[in-house]
């Protein structure tokens, strides 16, 4: 559990809307590359440069992005002047570099699941609060107007007493079972 004392202190931030966001993407694997495209698509965010230990990965993303910088050691992103860090890694990779990525005062966004363990999430929301930096953990589906429409039909009651639910991203589908 973050510590309360800590949260207290974490107020929203104003955000400056006209300022370019300068993005560096860690991961060019098997969500990264739809990250890298959603953010090179987003006005006022520029990704910068993209890490992977895989060559051939960083050839394909240079490929279709020529202007973005490609590494394959994520800490040479700390020297970039960039605004902030998206992990696109395997899951337990995840703590170890989202601490690092805060620990260089730049702001995160991790793929879900944000740690393995919660001890692990609990302590990168304190360390986010008390630099003032923006942890922020994806989740693909929750803003969609799917999902949305699915759970109002679920708390008004429309679909009967649910038993179970089922969603697969890959077919984008999702199946609701009711008595």
């Amino acid at each position: 559990m973050p510590d309360p004392k800590v949260m207290e202190q974490f107020k929203y931030q104003e955000l400056d809307y006209d300022k370019e966001i300068k993005i560096g993407v860690i991961g060019a694997g098997y969500w990264g590359p739809n990250l890298i495209r959603n953010f090179v698509e987003t006005p006022k965010s520029r990704v910068v440069a993209v890490a992977d230990f895989s060559e051939d990965r960083l050839n394909r993303i240079h490929t279709i992005y020529p202007q973005i910088h490609c590494v394959r050691n994520y800490r040479e992103f700390f020297t970039m002047g960039l605004d902030a860090i998206v992990i696109a890694t395997p899951p337990a990779t995840h703590y170890d570099i989202a601490k690092d990525v805060l620990n260089h005062d730049l702001h995160v966004f991790v793929e879900k699941p944000i740690t393995l363990q919660s001890e692990h999430a609990a302590e990168l929301v304190d360390l986010a609060a008390s630099k003032d930096l923006i942890l922020m953990v994806g989740h693909a589906f929750e803003f969609n107007v799917g999902v949305q429409k699915l759970k109002s039909m679920i708390d008004e009651g429309e679909l009967g007493k649910i038993v179970d639910v089922e969603d697969e991203a890959e077919n984008k589908t999702i199946e609701v079972w009711v008595e």
